[in-house]
């Protein structure tokens, strides 16, 4: 999530710091209490990797639910 981590910077570095708590808590909060395979997946999804696949040993690909509640998050903050 490069653009809001940019934001969030450039709004404390401003001396904004009431804004970059705003940006920080609708654009990258929900996303952190995630598992990694499911920031694998965000990756994939912005185009920034071809394939979300982890190597042995690694966690279980997300499931069906967690891949819904991925949409919900990704659409309350404006990327799906």
């Amino acid at each position: 999530l490069p653009r809001p981590f940019r934001r969030v910077w450039d709004l404390w570095q401003a001396g904004d710091e009431e804004a970059a708590a705003v940006v920080w808590a609708a654009q990258i909060a929900p996303l952190l209490r995630v598992p990694g395979a499911i920031h694998k997946e965000v990756l994939r999804r912005l185009g920034v990797i071809t394939c979300a696949h982890f190597r042995a040993p690694a966690p279980d690909p997300p499931g069906q639910l967690a891949l819904r509640e991925l949409d919900q998050a990704l659409e309350r903050i404006g990327l799906r």
